[in-house]
């Protein structure tokens, strides 16, 4: 046996200084920042790893080895690192929102991103979100009562 063949064919594989190979570095770039991907570990998997979508059980595959490649001590730790560089400005956040309420994926999260956009463009009121229970009589009685006051303060001028 050769003396290559003993040490192994296969080219070493090149770590960054966080000890990720390029593959694990695109997978945290593509999860913690990029927008299309964010927060999303199978479709940063697929991406990142080049995943032929069009194989059988693709997307079942990507979901496993997105979820296990979290798990990875260093990975986690990269795409933490990552989402604290992110700028928490105006433009990001509305991003942010912008993304929430444009997936279907939750509708309780959309709804709320909705309702957190028409609060920001002060298209609805704190107000609105109080329910009045009152009837038509105890509004018509308490008016009748206004009346009242008003005309008995009219006869002592």
């Amino acid at each position: 046996m050769s003396k290559a063949k003993r040490q192994g064919d296969s080219p070493k594989i090149q770590l960054n200084e966080w000890g990720l190979n390029e593959q694990q570095e695109k997978f945290c770039q593509l999860w913690a920042l990029d927008f299309d991907f964010h927060g999303n570990g199978a479709m940063s998997y697929a991406e990142a790893y080049d995943v032929d979508r069009t194989a059988k059980n693709w997307y079942k595959n990507a979901v496993a080895s997105g979820s296990r490649l979290l798990r990875n001590v260093k990975v986690y730790k990269r795409c933490n690192m990552l989402l604290e560089t992110m700028d928490l400005n105006d433009v990001n956040v509305d991003k942010q929102l912008s993304h929430v309420i444009g997936q279907n994926a939750d509708l309780k999260a959309k709804m709320q991103g909705i309702k957190e956009y028409n609060t920001l463009k002060k298209r609805t009121s704190a107000l609105g979100d109080i329910h009045l229970k009152i009837s038509l009589t105890e509004l018509l009685n308490a008016a009748d009562k206004d009346k009242e006051g008003a005309s008995e303060d009219n006869s002592r001028v």
